[in-house]
């Protein structure tokens, strides 16, 4: 055990990665805090100056005693059952820990137990460890090998993604291919192979999944793609008129914005759950454990668990970075200006009511609200109230923190997967709709407090 240097901490070595780009991450976190990864901020702790946001669950205060023996007399784990997955590095010796202690946490107790007892907390899969130490941004001797979980994992994920029957598989497997937790805006190989894979395609969900990929990270072949095309591929789609109009918008294309406009404001348009690489990914995930539990890369079904929500944490966020610029053309194509003319506030309103009644996620039911309040529309014609909007903001937050109170607990991360998977199979506003809704006690639809 001695000699053996400490690898950064995984907070740590994903802030340095994220301040690379940090003008993305202010916008990713700010579009996060409004929607899904809003809700999981409970569990994100920042890392430096830079407020580096944090993908593994933060722990929550001390625990109280659930031993009736003194701490000190439980046993502390072996070296080889820290982790059962083999770690690169392991706890320094006592001494060296003195030297990099934590003002108010001296001495650091960087101990795992087999036990739980006083202010200590699980750690899912590995023990239970001082609920203070776990609190502090520190390094985690475990952080490395969790990382090399989720990459496990993830290669197991696109061997699946990559011999799927599915056009669109293919496509979110070039995507996935991107560094883990890098969501930074330059021009890569990922959204270059992604639109590679869709020139000649007539799948519309491949094609628009490339599409929004190529929006954010821009590759040369990204070139070749359109968002007019994906219309004609899809035409009841309302995420590729939305992309129609941002593409419009950025070329100056002022008769194609109108056209944008005028087909969002059709009814019989269909919406899209918002995180379409998710839902390619998620169908195969359980496959994917399960071969890398059989195959002896993830060593217990605890360490599995970690790396799984890990995992969807990450595409999540992919999703959520693939956003295109619709939203600043919308608000110039109906802009309080514009809506002086009756024709452009019918449409303005009319698009307003698409975003409510069609819209799957939080941002959508954002958009949709400061759209038809600008744009006039009577409040009952409004698919949504503001007060049940607030409400459900309400909700979500209260709900992170519940999770960040259960800390890195296996508890923690299976509740964590449930949501993401119950959010991922029905939109983030239909899920947390129907929460608010069974929280009320009303199985049906919403109603203002």
């Amino acid at each position: 055990m001695k000699g053996r240097r400490r690898l950064p901490s995984f907070p740590s070595w994903l802030g340095r990665q994220r301040r690379r780009q940090r003008g993305l991450w202010l916008l990713l976190a700010l579009l996060l805090l409004l929607s899904l990864l809003g809700w999981v901020s409970g569990l994100w702790g920042s890392a430096g100056e830079h407020q580096a946001v944090r993908l593994l669950p933060r722990s929550a205060p001390p625990l109280a005693a659930a031993a009736s023996e003194p701490a000190a007399s439980a046993p502390r784990l072996p070296a080889q059952a820290m982790a059962s997955a083999p770690h690169k590095s392991t706890l320094m010796p006592d001494q060296d820990r003195a030297a990099g202690a934590v003002p108010g946490l001296e001495p650091r107790d960087e101990h795992l137990y087999e036990q739980t007892g006083p202010g200590r907390q699980a750690v899912c899969g590995l023990g239970y460890a001082d609920a203070r130490w776990l609190n502090a941004d520190v390094p985690k001797p475990w952080d490395q090998s969790r990382q090399d979980e989720v990459k496990q994992l993830r290669d197991q994920l696109l061997l699946l993604l990559r011999r799927s029957a599915e056009p669109a598989d293919p496509v979110a497997a070039a995507l996935l291919e991107r560094p883990l937790w890098d969501v930074g805006l330059s021009a890569d190989t990922s959204s270059n192979l992604a639109a590679s894979l869709v020139l000649n395609s007539r799948n519309a969900a491949a094609y628009g999944m490339a599409y929004r990929a190529c929006a954010s990270w821009p590759g040369a072949q990204c070139t070749k793609l359109s968002a007019k095309r994906w219309t004609e591929l899809d035409e009841q789609s309302l995420s590729a008129w939305l992309y129609l109009l941002g593409e419009a918008f950025r070329s100056n294309d002022q008769a194609l914005m109108l056209e944008a406009l005028y087909r969002l404001s059709l009814p019989q348009l269909q919406g899209d759950s918002g995180t379409p690489l998710y839902g390619r990914a998620q169908p195969w995930l359980a496959a994917a454990r399960s071969q890398a539990l059989a195959s002896g890369v993830l060593r217990n079904e605890e360490l599995a668990l970690v790396a799984e929500a890990s995992l969807q944490l990450h595409i999540i966020g992919l999703d959520f970075a693939m956003l295109g610029n619709w939203m600043g053309a919308l608000n110039r194509v109906c802009a309080s200006q514009a809506l002086a003319d009756s024709n452009r506030q019918q449409l303005c309103q009319a698009v307003a009511r698409n975003l409510l009644d069609k819209g799957r996620s939080l941002m959508d039911m954002a958009q949709g609200l400061a759209l038809a309040e600008r744009a006039g529309l009577a409040a009952q014609a409004m698919p949504l109230q503001r007060a049940d909007y607030l409400a459900l903001q309400a909700l979500i937050g209260a709900d992170s923190e519940t999770q960040a109170e259960l800390g890195e607990s296996c508890e923690g991360y299976r509740r964590l997967t449930q949501r993401l998977v119950g959010i991922g199979r029905q939109g983030e506003w239909a899920y947390w709709r129907a929460e608010l809704a069974r929280q009320r006690g009303m199985p049906g639809a919403l109603a203002s407090p």
